[in-house]
């Protein structure tokens, strides 16, 4: 065996190459799984902004809804004589109040607590029974603000308890499927020597618990 056959037998370069590239592929690997969980992470925050964002636009929504109920403080009245030739007044509501969407079901709750009050009077004997049927109202709702806040689903309705005092308005904000919920309770006074019966929403509300529902988007 010549010396030249002798010296690459024992030559360590190739160990050398193997071992770099050993080290190239290990790099290689541990590079890749930073990647994947660093785009991991990123997805579970996008995600989790996503959810406070719907959380909060559906918060918010349903405090702005509150705030707008409270401002019918002996605000909204109705005037009415035996023949029912009413007038409903809505004071200094703001034009684009929610009251104005809602304004045939307060409406009805006026002419519900009159015809309460007057039974058995001789003098309102011509006053016609109620025949109004409540229904929910649904329109979507844009929280002013940062650009985080998403549009949201509001639905509302009005209850009425049936003997002239009073009853609830209940709303339901829904932004994604995240459900915030409130009850707003009323009041109704009737003066029957004026025909003036008044509504106001000044109750603290019930507000409950956010929670997750079936999902609008």
């Amino acid at each position: 065996m010549t010396a030249e056959v002798k010296r690459k037998f024992n030559s360590r370069r190739g160990a050398s190459v193997v071992l770099a590239l050993f080290l190239l592929l290990v790099c290689t690997f541990a590079g890749t799984a930073a990647l994947t969980a660093a785009r991991a992470n990123v997805g579970r925050h996008a995600g989790a902004r996503d959810v406070q964002e719907k959380y909060l636009s559906a918060t918010s929504a349903a405090r702005l809804m509150i705030d707008e109920l409270q401002k019918a403080n002996g605000k909204i009245s109705g005037t009415f004589d035996p023949t029912l030739t009413d007038n409903i007044e809505f004071g200094g509501l703001d034009t684009n109040s929610v009251y104005k969407l809602i304004a045939d079901d307060i409406k009805a709750v006026l002419h519900n607590a009159v015809y309460e009050k007057v039974k058995g009077d001789a003098d309102w004997s011509g006053f016609p029974k109620p025949t109004h049927t409540f229904e929910e109202h649904e329109f979507e709702l844009r929280v002013d603000g940062d650009d985080s806040f998403e549009n949201v689903r509001i639905t509302i309705s009005v209850g009425d308890t049936g003997d002239g005092n009073g009853g609830n308005i209940e709303v339901t904000s829904k932004c994604g499927d995240y459900v915030y919920m409130f009850v707003m309770p009323y009041n109704t006074s009737f003066n029957k020597d004026t025909g003036k019966c008044t509504f106001s929403a000044t109750a603290t509300p019930e507000i409950r618990p956010p929670y997750k529902g079936e999902s609008t988007s």
